[in-house]
């Protein structure tokens, strides 16, 4: 995949993000993703959700030259590192050129779950490329979990409305609960696996960036 003539050091950059991030899903990006993507890309991951701020302003810009001065790597390696996380899944990126000249905008994606990053056809096939079968195998045990339920056990769990009571009238969503509802929906189209397009992706990586 051949790095447009536009993604220059001078262009800008601001960060925005579609989720959260936590410790575990920094463990999870490590071991998972790192072996699809490779250490430069990671580290660029990394660095940028340590950058992201809750509210992104498109006039809150940096040259890319900042990340590639933090990184230690040239604009080549920049677009490599950046192509791969999209096709991953992690990163998804928008171009717009204002007064101020190009910028991108670099939108971060929390990993995928485990359990879900294993399901995926994609995902799992490639890690097992990347690694092997007892590398993979490894990793399958590392993440999953080893419940101690018997099933002899007899459930007790109280319900929520066994707990919980409303004061008011249910039979209208109130429209602070409506709004929010819409605040915190997920993008559409957004899915936790790679899909088709992120199958061309990884193809188009795998050859011409010769992962």
């Amino acid at each position: 995949m051949q790095r447009p003539d536009t993604f220059i050091p001078q262009a800008g950059f601001v960060l925005t993000k579609a989720g959260y991030f936590s410790d575990f899903d920094e463990k999870v990006a490590v071991s998972l993703y790192q072996p699809l993507v490779g250490p430069v890309p990671m580290a660029l991951y990394l660095s940028l959700w340590q950058e992201v701020k809750d509210r992104a302003l498109v006039t809150d810009r940096r040259p890319q030259l900042w990340l590639l001065d933090l990184l230690d790597i040239d604009i080549e390696q920049l677009f490599v590192a950046r192509v791969k996380l999209e096709a991953v899944g992690l990163l998804r990126t928008y171009s717009q050129v204002d007064s101020l000249g190009r910028y991108y905008a670099y939108e971060l994606y929390p990993p995928v779950s485990p359990d879900a990053f294993f399901k995926d056809d994609l995902l799992g096939l490639l890690l097992y490329d990347k690694v092997g079968e007892n590398r993979y195998d490894e990793l399958v045990a590392k993440f999953s979990l080893k419940p101690v339920r018997r099933p002899e056990w007899q459930e007790i769990t109280a319900s929520f409305l066994d707990v919980f009571r409303f004061d008011h009238d249910l039979s209208q969503e109130p429209p602070a609960v409506v709004a929010a509802k819409k605040a915190v929906t997920p993008k559409a189209g957004k899915s936790s696996t790679v899909g088709k397009r992120g199958w061309l992706r990884l193809g188009l990586i795998k050859i011409v960036v010769g992962q």
